[in-house]
């Protein structure tokens, strides 16, 4: 087995624990280091086990504060608000401010994951911009 059929089990096991609850996560395990044991590749297995131990973390996410969640609404009205492009703009801006006054408020362990709620903003900010560059300028001519 090569680490990439078997990073595709190890998934299939999050999800299921995921969807299903911690109930099954000792059998999850003891099937996955069942696969692992059977990489070829010596630090490729060890990843796989280091993957392994990490699952109790990864099938139990930290359930999001409220502060995140209104970090998160923000993040979607802004993206999904219409208007013109310059009213797309300014609420892209907007946002990106209120997302990271609400992060410097965060606990400290949750601030990071809200400030980055703000980087798929400013991206679609600066392509929203570079298109409005890019029609303001006259059409060149072809021959």
């Amino acid at each position: 087995m090569d680490i990439m059929e078997f990073n595709g089990k190890y998934h299939n096991a999050l999800h299921r624990l995921l969807e299903n609850g911690l109930t099954e996560l000792p059998r999850e395990q003891a099937r996955l280091r069942e696969l692992s044991a059977a990489i070829t590749d010596e630090d490729d297995r060890q990843f796989a086990d280091e993957m392994i131990d990490d699952l109790p973390r990864r099938a139990n996410p930290p359930q999001p504060s409220g502060l995140y969640k209104e970090a998160l609404e923000s993040q979607q009205a802004a993206f999904f608000g219409g208007g013109s492009d310059e009213e797309r703009m300014a609420r892209l801006a907007e946002a990106r401010r209120t997302i990271w006054a609400m992060a410097d408020r965060a606990d400290p362990s949750e601030n990071e994951r809200i400030r980055g709620l703000t980087r798929s903003l400013e991206h679609l900010e600066r392509r929203t911009e570079e298109l409005l560059e890019i029609w303001s300028e006259p059409p060149v001519e072809r021959n």
